[in-house]
Order: C-alpha cells, then structure tokens, then sequence
C-alpha cells in the first residue's frame, strides 16, 4: 500500500509515447551482430528527437477550435469546403443507392418520421 505500481510512472510532461514491440534474442543469435559492438559509452542519444519520432498522437487529427456563437460571421469569413468522398466509397453508396426502389428524399423522411409501416424490407425493395 502506498507504492506506485511497477511501470506506471510517466513523466507527464513528455508525450506519449507508442509502445515497443520487442523481440528478445538468445545471445547466441545476437553475437555476430552489430549489438555485440555497441556500448553505452559510445552510443550518442537524443532522446528529444526519439520522442518527437515515436510520440503517440502522430498522425492523428488536431482538435478544431472551438467557434464562439457569439462573435458574428462577417468577422470571420470562412467557405465550407465539400467533402469529397473516395471512389471506392462511391462505388458502395451508389450499389446501395440503386437496392431501393423508392428515392433517397422519401426514404430520408421517413426515416426521421420514425414511419415504421415504410421502413420495411418489402417497401424498400419492391
């Protein structure tokens, strides 16, 4: 009671940091290596740079900012840009699209009126 559990200490003002997959080598193996030539004396070390290399968060999207309601739109002029969606994305959406027999506008309605005599299979696929 009252120890901090066995690898749980993290500094928390370094990133963090993706985890090591590691594969351990009988000695044997790792004699006619180049392992077996380095030491810790000459081994130069960054780790500034090793932690910019391997942070976790790499890769992933930045948070958006927040957009206040309150500051009007003429102050901060912004187009919204079209999503383009990929080929293959299309593809499946317009197979999707051309299983019904009835149109996306009428489908889309009833689906937010909750119109479950519609929303059946034999409706959809008449």
């Amino acid at each position: 009671p009252g120890s901090i559990p066995a690898g749980s200490a993290r500094d928390p003002t370094r990133p963090k940091m993706v985890p090591w997959r590691w594969n351990l080598l009988p000695p044997k193996q790792a004699e006619k290596t180049i392992f077996s030539e380095i030491t810790v004396d000459n081994v130069e070390f960054d780790g500034k740079k090793i932690e910019d290399l391997f942070r976790a968060d790499i890769g992933q999207k930045k948070p958006k900012k927040d957009i206040s309601v309150s500051s009007p739109r003429s102050e901060n002029p912004e187009k919204i840009q079209p999503v383009v969606l990929d080929r293959q994305r299309c593809t499946i959406i317009e197979i999707i699209k051309k299983r019904f027999s009835e149109p996306a506008s009428l489908i889309k309605k009833n689906i937010l009126e909750v119109n479950l005599e519609f929303l059946t299979l034999d409706t959809l696929a008449e």
